[in-house]
Protein backbone atom coordinates (compact mmCIF):
# COMPACT_ATOMS: atom_id res chain seq x y z
CA UNK A 1 0.00 0.00 0.00
CA UNK A 2 1.61 3.48 -1.13
CA UNK A 3 2.59 6.33 1.25
CA UNK A 4 -0.19 8.70 1.14
CA UNK A 5 1.40 12.47 2.43
CA UNK A 6 -1.48 14.61 2.09
CA UNK A 7 -4.06 14.15 4.68
CA UNK A 8 -7.37 15.76 3.88
CA UNK A 9 -9.29 16.62 6.78
CA UNK A 10 -11.61 18.32 4.45
CA UNK A 11 -12.60 16.26 1.53
CA UNK A 12 -12.00 17.54 -1.82
CA UNK A 13 -15.23 16.06 -2.95
CA UNK A 14 -16.92 18.22 -0.78
CA UNK A 15 -15.02 21.10 -2.13
CA UNK A 16 -15.39 21.06 -5.29
CA UNK A 17 -18.98 22.55 -5.06
CA UNK A 18 -17.27 25.83 -4.33
CA UNK A 19 -15.45 25.02 -7.47
CA UNK A 20 -16.10 26.95 -10.82
CA UNK A 21 -15.95 25.86 -14.04
CA UNK A 22 -12.14 25.23 -14.08
CA UNK A 23 -12.07 23.33 -11.19
CA UNK A 24 -11.08 25.80 -8.68
CA UNK A 25 -12.05 27.39 -5.90
CA UNK A 26 -11.43 31.09 -4.34
CA UNK A 27 -9.47 30.61 -1.09
CA UNK A 28 -9.14 33.70 1.38
CA UNK A 29 -6.99 34.44 4.36
CA UNK A 30 -5.37 36.51 6.44
CA UNK A 31 -2.07 38.94 5.74
CA UNK A 32 -0.84 41.36 7.89
CA UNK A 33 -3.20 44.62 7.18
CA UNK A 34 -5.93 42.83 5.64
CA UNK A 35 -6.83 39.82 3.27
CA UNK A 36 -5.47 37.90 0.73
CA UNK A 37 -7.14 35.64 -2.20
CA UNK A 38 -6.14 33.08 -5.04
CA UNK A 39 -7.99 31.01 -6.77
CA UNK A 40 -6.76 26.98 -5.57
CA UNK A 41 -7.92 23.40 -6.65
CA UNK A 42 -9.32 21.76 -3.67
CA UNK A 43 -6.30 18.82 -3.72
CA UNK A 44 -4.54 22.10 -2.01
CA UNK A 45 -6.42 23.23 1.02
CA UNK A 46 -7.79 21.71 3.61
CA UNK A 47 -4.76 18.85 4.12
CA UNK A 48 -1.63 18.24 6.85
CA UNK A 49 0.74 16.03 5.95
CA UNK A 50 0.80 12.89 7.68
CA UNK A 51 -2.10 14.19 10.03
CA UNK A 52 -3.24 10.88 10.38
CA UNK A 53 -0.14 8.52 10.12
CA UNK A 54 1.50 6.56 12.80
CA UNK A 55 5.15 6.61 13.58
CA UNK A 56 5.83 3.58 11.70
CA UNK A 57 4.90 0.31 10.06
CA UNK A 58 4.14 -2.27 12.55
CA UNK A 59 3.10 -6.15 12.05
CA UNK A 60 -0.38 -5.91 11.48
CA UNK A 61 -0.67 -2.38 11.31
CA UNK A 62 0.55 -0.33 8.49
CA UNK A 63 1.59 3.79 9.41
CA UNK A 64 -1.29 5.58 7.01
CA UNK A 65 -3.80 2.65 7.60
CA UNK A 66 -6.19 5.58 9.16
CA UNK A 67 -5.91 7.61 5.91
CA UNK A 68 -6.07 4.66 3.26
CA UNK A 69 -8.82 2.30 5.18
CA UNK A 70 -11.25 4.06 7.45
CA UNK A 71 -11.12 7.71 6.23
CA UNK A 72 -10.89 5.95 2.35
CA UNK A 73 -14.07 4.26 3.40
CA UNK A 74 -16.01 7.22 4.58
CA UNK A 75 -15.37 10.04 1.89
CA UNK A 76 -15.78 7.15 -0.74
CA UNK A 77 -19.48 6.13 0.58
CA UNK A 78 -20.22 9.66 1.20
CA UNK A 79 -20.52 11.27 -1.91
CA UNK A 80 -23.11 9.03 -3.17
CA UNK A 81 -25.60 10.56 -0.52
CA UNK A 82 -24.17 13.62 -0.50
CA UNK A 83 -25.53 13.46 -4.52
CA UNK A 84 -29.00 12.59 -2.95
CA UNK A 85 -28.92 15.73 -0.74
CA UNK A 86 -28.16 18.21 -3.23
CA UNK A 87 -30.91 16.61 -5.87
CA UNK A 88 -33.50 17.02 -2.22
CA UNK A 89 -33.61 12.69 -2.66
CA UNK A 90 -34.91 10.98 0.12
CA UNK A 91 -32.71 9.01 1.88
CA UNK A 92 -32.88 5.03 2.79
CA UNK A 93 -31.61 3.74 6.27
CA UNK A 94 -28.42 2.84 4.94
CA UNK A 95 -27.86 6.49 3.74
CA UNK A 96 -28.73 7.38 6.87
CA UNK A 97 -26.01 5.78 8.27
CA UNK A 98 -23.71 6.64 5.56
CA UNK A 99 -24.28 10.39 6.14
CA UNK A 100 -24.29 10.27 10.02
CA UNK A 101 -20.97 8.53 10.22
CA UNK A 102 -19.31 11.43 7.28
CA UNK A 103 -20.71 14.13 9.87
CA UNK A 104 -19.32 12.26 12.59
CA UNK A 105 -15.91 12.21 11.23
CA UNK A 106 -15.90 15.58 9.88
CA UNK A 107 -16.40 16.60 13.59
CA UNK A 108 -13.52 14.40 14.78
CA UNK A 109 -10.79 14.54 11.81
CA UNK A 110 -9.73 18.17 12.29
CA UNK A 111 -5.88 18.88 12.99
CA UNK A 112 -6.71 20.69 16.32
CA UNK A 113 -8.95 17.61 17.92
CA UNK A 114 -5.90 15.08 16.69
CA UNK A 115 -3.72 17.32 18.84
CA UNK A 116 -5.77 17.39 21.31
CA UNK A 117 -6.46 13.44 21.84
CA UNK A 118 -2.41 13.05 21.55
CA UNK A 119 -2.35 15.57 24.56
CA UNK A 120 -4.93 13.76 26.37
CA UNK A 121 -2.83 10.59 26.33
CA UNK A 122 0.60 12.30 26.63
CA UNK A 123 -0.78 13.91 29.94
CA UNK A 124 -2.45 10.38 31.17
CA UNK A 125 0.85 8.66 30.64
CA UNK A 126 2.47 11.52 32.44
CA UNK A 127 0.46 11.25 35.20
CA UNK A 128 1.06 7.95 35.52
CA UNK A 129 4.71 8.58 35.44
CA UNK A 130 3.92 10.31 38.88
CA UNK A 131 2.16 8.42 40.53
CA UNK A 132 4.13 5.03 39.75
CA UNK A 133 4.54 4.27 43.12
CA UNK A 134 0.99 4.11 44.58
CA UNK A 135 -0.52 2.35 41.09
CA UNK A 136 -2.38 -1.23 42.19
CA UNK A 137 -3.80 -3.29 39.74
CA UNK A 138 -4.96 -2.60 36.17
CA UNK A 139 -3.28 0.71 36.38
CA UNK A 140 -0.31 -0.80 37.50
CA UNK A 141 -0.30 -3.89 34.84
CA UNK A 142 -1.25 -0.68 32.11
CA UNK A 143 1.80 1.48 33.38
CA UNK A 144 4.39 -1.60 33.00
CA UNK A 145 2.91 -2.37 29.62
CA UNK A 146 3.36 1.21 28.20
CA UNK A 147 6.86 1.43 29.64
CA UNK A 148 8.09 -1.27 27.80
CA UNK A 149 6.80 1.13 24.25
CA UNK A 150 8.39 3.46 22.16
CA UNK A 151 8.11 7.11 22.92
CA UNK A 152 5.65 7.52 20.13
CA UNK A 153 3.06 5.31 21.89
CA UNK A 154 0.97 8.15 23.39
CA UNK A 155 0.49 9.42 19.66
CA UNK A 156 0.37 6.23 17.91
CA UNK A 157 -2.87 5.28 20.85
CA UNK A 158 -4.89 8.28 19.80
CA UNK A 159 -4.34 7.89 15.69
CA UNK A 160 -6.53 4.23 16.43
CA UNK A 161 -9.08 5.64 18.56
CA UNK A 162 -9.85 7.83 15.38
CA UNK A 163 -12.31 5.22 13.62
CA UNK A 164 -14.09 4.16 16.72
CA UNK A 165 -14.83 7.95 18.01
CA UNK A 166 -15.91 8.71 14.63
CA UNK A 167 -18.16 5.78 14.91
CA UNK A 168 -19.48 6.05 18.41
CA UNK A 169 -23.08 4.45 18.78
CA UNK A 170 -24.37 6.98 21.20
CA UNK A 171 -23.07 10.21 18.76
CA UNK A 172 -24.27 8.16 15.74
CA UNK A 173 -27.88 7.27 17.69
CA UNK A 174 -27.69 10.85 19.02
CA UNK A 175 -27.84 12.43 15.36
CA UNK A 176 -29.88 9.86 13.60
CA UNK A 177 -33.04 10.99 16.21
CA UNK A 178 -32.43 14.69 15.19
CA UNK A 179 -34.55 15.77 12.14
CA UNK A 180 -32.65 16.25 8.92
CA UNK A 181 -33.77 18.88 6.73
CA UNK A 182 -31.83 20.94 4.09
CA UNK A 183 -32.12 24.72 3.18
CA UNK A 184 -32.41 26.41 -0.33
CA UNK A 185 -31.30 29.66 -0.93
CA UNK A 186 -32.07 30.21 -4.24
CA UNK A 187 -33.12 33.74 -4.11
CA UNK A 188 -30.89 35.10 -1.59
CA UNK A 189 -28.34 37.47 -2.93
CA UNK A 190 -25.21 36.31 -1.02
CA UNK A 191 -24.74 33.08 -1.57
CA UNK A 192 -23.21 30.38 1.47
CA UNK A 193 -19.31 30.24 1.67
CA UNK A 194 -16.99 27.30 2.72
CA UNK A 195 -14.26 26.98 4.89
CA UNK A 196 -11.72 24.74 6.11
CA UNK A 197 -14.08 24.14 9.45
CA UNK A 198 -17.34 24.05 7.65
CA UNK A 199 -18.99 21.61 9.95
CA UNK A 200 -20.89 23.64 13.38
CA UNK A 201 -22.02 21.87 15.53
CA UNK A 202 -23.53 24.50 18.67
CA UNK A 203 -23.37 22.03 21.71
CA UNK A 204 -22.98 18.49 22.74
CA UNK A 205 -25.11 15.62 20.29
CA UNK A 206 -26.34 14.88 23.30
CA UNK A 207 -28.03 18.39 24.49
CA UNK A 208 -31.90 19.12 23.69
CA UNK A 209 -30.54 22.64 21.89
CA UNK A 210 -28.04 21.16 19.21
CA UNK A 211 -27.70 22.79 16.18
CA UNK A 212 -25.88 20.65 13.52
CA UNK A 213 -25.08 23.30 9.87
CA UNK A 214 -23.14 21.90 7.26
CA UNK A 215 -23.30 24.04 4.30
CA UNK A 216 -23.29 21.57 0.95
CA UNK A 217 -23.35 24.21 -1.67
CA UNK A 218 -23.03 28.23 -2.32
CA UNK A 219 -27.06 27.57 -2.33
CA UNK A 220 -27.83 24.62 -0.01
CA UNK A 221 -27.21 24.00 3.53
CA UNK A 222 -27.82 20.65 5.78
CA UNK A 223 -29.20 21.15 8.89
CA UNK A 224 -30.32 18.83 11.98
CA UNK A 225 -32.41 19.68 15.46
CA UNK A 226 -34.06 17.72 17.87
CA UNK A 227 -37.91 18.21 17.18
CA UNK A 228 -39.99 20.10 19.49
CA UNK A 229 -36.72 21.97 20.85
CA UNK A 230 -36.07 25.51 21.30
CA UNK A 231 -33.26 25.27 18.50
CA UNK A 232 -36.15 24.19 16.07
CA UNK A 233 -38.17 26.95 16.99
CA UNK A 234 -35.25 29.61 16.90
CA UNK A 235 -34.27 28.15 12.83
CA UNK A 236 -37.67 28.34 12.17
CA UNK A 237 -38.28 32.52 13.42
CA UNK A 238 -35.27 33.28 10.54
CA UNK A 239 -35.84 34.37 7.41
CA UNK A 240 -33.98 33.20 4.51
CA UNK A 241 -31.28 36.05 4.56
CA UNK A 242 -31.08 35.78 8.50
CA UNK A 243 -30.38 32.28 7.97
CA UNK A 244 -27.90 32.19 5.81
CA UNK A 245 -26.20 35.32 7.01
CA UNK A 246 -26.41 33.50 10.56
CA UNK A 247 -24.80 30.11 8.62
CA UNK A 248 -21.70 32.44 6.91
CA UNK A 249 -20.97 34.44 10.44
CA UNK A 250 -20.54 30.44 12.25
CA UNK A 251 -18.42 29.21 9.15
CA UNK A 252 -16.22 32.30 8.91
CA UNK A 253 -15.68 32.23 12.50
CA UNK A 254 -14.86 28.73 12.77
CA UNK A 255 -12.20 29.23 9.92
CA UNK A 256 -8.81 28.08 11.30
CA UNK A 257 -7.13 29.68 7.86
CA UNK A 258 -9.36 29.27 4.68
CA UNK A 259 -12.96 30.59 3.62
CA UNK A 260 -13.77 29.06 0.92
CA UNK A 261 -16.29 30.75 -2.27
CA UNK A 262 -16.65 30.21 -5.87
CA UNK A 263 -16.61 33.45 -6.40
CA UNK A 264 -15.28 36.88 -4.78
CA UNK A 265 -17.69 38.76 -5.49
CA UNK A 266 -19.54 36.44 -3.30
CA UNK A 267 -18.53 37.69 0.00
CA UNK A 268 -17.31 41.18 1.03
CA UNK A 269 -13.97 41.70 2.69
CA UNK A 270 -15.40 44.13 5.26
CA UNK A 271 -17.94 40.56 6.47
CA UNK A 272 -14.36 38.72 6.62
CA UNK A 273 -12.56 41.39 7.97
CA UNK A 274 -15.17 41.25 11.01
CA UNK A 275 -14.90 37.69 11.68
CA UNK A 276 -12.13 35.77 10.28
CA UNK A 277 -9.20 34.96 13.30
CA UNK A 278 -6.24 36.22 13.02
CA UNK A 279 -3.32 33.82 13.13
Amino acid sequence: MATSKNHHFVPQFYLRQWCGDDGNLIAWWRVPGGLDSRQLAPAAVGYKPHLYSYSKDTVGRLRDEIEKVHFQRVDGEAPRVFQKILANKNLTETDVEVWAEFILNMRVRTPENVEYMKNFWKRTLRDLEVRRATLENEEKSFYQWVKTKEDSFPEDIALSQLPAIGGNERAMRDIKLFVWRTAAFEKSKRPLVCSDRPLIVTSGLHKEDCIVVLPVSPRLAFIAFRPGSNAERHLMSLNENELIKAINNAVVRAADKFVFTRLRSDISEAFLNERMRSN
